[in-house]
């Protein structure tokens, strides 16, 4: 039973390896060379019929900030309603927000698309905006959830990213789909090839059906290495500045191992089995 226990652990470590995310799900700007005495907020453009909340402090209820809507943003942390922890940059120099999962975080990204940053003094009177800054920028198939962020000069950089959904699921997910079927579609293979090898033990293995089974079964094994190459390769779907981190690689190669090694054995079983 202690074995069944520890089979969920290890395939949540092993996804949380491969998608190159962590258990905090959260979309942070960090602050660069912010002035003295200026305090920074994120607006964002909510979808229509978003609630507003009220839950500005009693300091800064009616001040300029708080009344902020040109060209469709507002002070995120005092009108957006919903289950957000807010940052403004008194904390640690930071703006963000933290998500329940990742896919609430894609779904943030998805949603608001873009941001800016008001600048405000101590009573909440706003100093000046930032230009507005993509959250999905088209070079990229994956959503900035990192930035760092120069207040001197309003430039913006990704530190960053999480993949975007394809049919439900972000590449690295399938990824990691790919791989949990890789070991016991090699492990059918085998046993597929064993009772053929029973069946036809006098007149020989039929090739055909021989060919049938490895394609079938090589599936799995194959879209995880196109996948794979696809998503450490091509500039427009990678989301690690690493290009083959070592733990993601040895659990490929090691799937790859698994995989090769049963084509040899039943290619071994397919000579042997002649009439």
């Amino acid at each position: 039973m202690k074995r069944y226990r520890m089979i969920l652990p290890a395939l949540l470590t092993l996804l949380l390896l491969l998608t190159g995310c962590t258990p905090d799900a959260s979309f942070f700007v960090t602050l660069r060379n912010l002035p003295e005495g200026e305090t920074a907020y994120l607006l964002l453009i909510p979808p229509e019929g978003t609630q507003r909340s009220d839950a500005a402090p009693d300091s800064m209820k009616g001040s300029e900030l708080d009344r902020y809507a040109a060209d469709g943003f507002v002070c995120a942390e005092y009108h957006l309603a919903g289950a957000l922890q807010v940052n403004n940059s008194q904390d640690r120099g930071r703006l963000g927000f933290w998500f329940p999962e990742e896919r609430a975080l894609r779904s943030f990204c998805g949603t608001y698309r873009e941001f800016r940053i008001a600048y405000c003094d101590g009573s909440g009177r706003v100093l000046r905006v930032s230009p507005s800054v993509s959250l999905c920028p088209e070079n990229k198939f994956a959503y900035a959830v990192r930035l760092d962020y120069d207040a001197g000069t309003d430039t913006a950089e990704v530190s960053s990213w999480t993949a975007k959904p394809v049919l439900g699921s972000t590449l690295p997910e399938w990824i990691v789909y790919c791989l949990l079927l890789s070991v016991p579609a090699s492990v059918l293979m085998l046993i597929l090839f064993a009772v053929m090898r029973i069946a036809r033990r006098k007149n020989g293995m039929k090739t055909r059906a021989c060919q049938t089974v490895s394609a079938v079964c090589s599936l799995p094994p194959l879209l995880l290495n196109i996948l794979f190459l696809l998503e450490r390769t091509v500039p427009y779907l990678r989301t690690d500045s690493r290009l083959f981190p070592a733990a993601e690689l040895r659990t490929v190669l090691a799937a790859d191992l698994i995989w090769f090694a049963a084509l040899m054995i039943c290619a071994l079983i397919y000579y042997r089995s002649g009439p």
